[in-house]
C-alpha cells in the first residue's frame, strides 16, 4: 500500500470517527447516556403516579434496554469481575439461565465492563459497534469491491446510519457490525486460498453470533454463505470451497459455547415454532412506502405512530374493496416502528439504482440479486415455501 493509499485511508477513518463522536455529542461532552432511562419513571410505582399524569417518556418503544438488556448484562459482567462466571440469574421469577439470552453473551465487548462503570461500559459498546461496522464497511468496498476512498466512505456512512443501526442502536445486540469485515475476510480466504484469513474469517463470525440475536446471526450467516458461493463461482476454483467451509466450521464452534445452551433454553419457550409457511408473518407491502418516507405512518417518539391497515382503510372503503384480513401473527409487529424500518436515506437508494444500470459488473450483479431475493422473502412471497418443503 502506497503512503497515498495509506493516508487517504486514515483520513476516511477520521471522518468517522468524527462523525460517530458528532452523534453521541451529548454522551462526551454532557455526560448523557444513549439509552431511555426515563422511561423507568413512566412504567414502575410509585413514580409511575406522580410523572405519568405530567408529561411523557421520550419513546416508550425502548423499554427492553432498560429492564432487560442492561440489567442483565450488568449483573453477568459484575459476577465476572469477581471471578465468576455465572450461568444462572436467581433475580427473575424462581431463578433463569444467564448466559443462554441473547441480552447477555460472550461477546469480547463486553469485557469493557472489567475497566469501566457498568453505564459507561453499555454505552461505549453502542458506540463501538457503531463505528466499527462504518470502519468495517469502507474496509470491504475498499479491498474487496475495489472502490475508490470516497465511495467507499459514503458507503461506511450509509451502514453505519442507516434507519436499522440507528431504530436499534440502544439494544446493543441487534447490531450486523461485523458482516463487511466477515465479506472482506471471506473474500481474501477463497482468492489467497489463505488459511490466515480463513481463521480470523471464523474468528469473526463466531464473534457475530455472539454479539447479537440468533435472528442477526442467521441472516448473517445467510449473507456469508451466500458471498462465498458467488466469490468461489466468480473465481472457478472449486478446492476454495474446503477454506469457506473451514469459516464457517471454526465460526460456528467457536460460538458453540452460546449457540448450544440458547438451543436448550428455546427448548422450553412458551413461544409456538413456526411449522408451516403459512404462520409466518412477512413485511406488508404498503410499509414499502416507509423506505423513503420513514415516518409516513408517524414514530412511536411522537406518539402518532399508527397501524399499517389503519393507513390504508380509507381508500379499500372508498372503492368498496374488501379490506384484507389481519395476519394472525402479525399482532405486535403491525404497530412496531423498529420492527419494520428499512430506510438508508433517499440518495443511498439513488445510487443504488444508478450502480445497477450503469455499472453491471459481476458484483453490482451478485448485490442487486441478492437484494431482490431478500426483499421478496420478507414480503412473503412463494419463495418462503421452499424453507418448508
Amino acid at each position: 500500500m502506497t503512503t497515498s493509499l495509506r493516508t487517504k485511508n486514515f483520513i476516511a477513518i477520521g471522518i468517522l470517527i468524527l462523525l460517530t463522536i458528532a452523534y453521541f455529542w451529548k454522551f462526551f461532552f454532557l455526560g448523557f447516556l444513549p439509552m431511555g432511562g426515563d422511561i423507568a419513571t413512566y412504567t414502575y410505582p410509585p413514580w409511575y403516579h406522580h410523572y405519568h399524569a405530567k408529561t411523557k417518556s421520550q419513546n416508550p418503544l425502548l423499554s427492553d434496554p432498560v429492564f432487560l438488556h442492561y440489567p442483565l448484562r450488568k449483573l453477568a459482567c459484575e459476577r465476572l469481575k469477581e471471578g465468576k462466571i455465572t450461568l444462572w440469574n436467581p433475580y427473575i421469577f424462581c431463578g433463569s439461565p444467564l448466559f443462554s439470552t441473547n441480552s447477555v453473551s460472550f461477546c469480547p465487548l463486553n469485557l469493557l465492563f472489567i475497566f469501566f462503570d457498568p453505564l459507561t461500559a453499555y454505552s461505549l459498546i453502542l458506540i463501538l459497534q457503531m463505528l466499527l461496522s462504518g470502519v468495517f464497511m469502507y474496509t470491504f468496498l475498499r479491498g474487496s469491491l475495489s472502490l475508490g476512498s470516497f465511495g467507499a466512505l459514503i458507503g461506511g456512512i450509509i451502514y453505519e446510519f442507516s434507519g436499522f443501526s440507528i431504530v436499534w442502536l440502544e439494544m446493543g445486540i441487534l447490531s450486523g457490525f461485523l458482516l463487511p469485515l466477515i465479506l472482506f475476510l471471506i473474500d481474501r480466504a477463497i482468492s489467497r486460498r489463505s488459511i490466515f484469513y480463513t481463521s480470523l474469517a471464523g474468528i469473526a463470525l463466531g464473534i457475530q453470533l455472539l454479539s447479537a440475536f440468533l435472528q442477526i446471526g442467521l441472516f448473517v450467516l445467510l449473507a456469508a454463505t451466500a458471498y462465498s458461493l458467488f466469490k468461489i463461482f466468480l473465481n472457478r476454483d472449486i478446492k476454495a470451497v474446503r477454506y469457506a467451509a473451514l469459516v464457517f466450521v471454526f465460526g460456528i464452534g467457536l460460538a458453540a459455547v452460546q449457540l448450544i445452551t440458547s438451543y436448550e433454553l428455546i427448548k422450553h419457550s412458551h413461544r409456538q415454532p413456526i411449522k408451516n409457511y403459512r404462520m409466518l408473518a412477512p413485511l406488508p407491502w404498503q410499509n414499502l412506502i416507509t423506505f423513503l418516507v420513514p415516518d409516513y405512518y408517524g414514530n412511536p417518539a411522537d406518539y402518532n405512530y399508527n397501524p399499517i391497515r389503519g393507513k390504508f382503510r380509507s381508500i379499500f372503503e372508498k372503492y368498496n374493496l374488501k379490506l384484507p384480513p389481519p395476519h394472525p401473527r402479525r399482532g405486535i409487529m403491525e404497530d412496531n416502528y423498529n420492527e419494520l424500518c428499512g430506510y438508508i436515506g433517499i440518495l443511498p437508494l439513488i445510487l443504488a439504482f444508478l450502480v445497477i444500470f450503469l455499472k453491471r459488473d459481476k458484483n453490482a450483479i451478485f448485490f442487486a440479486s441478492f437484494t431482490l431475493i431478500s426483499l421478496l422473502l420478507v414480503l412473503g412471497s412463494p419463495l418462503y415455501y421452499l424453507l418448508f418443503v
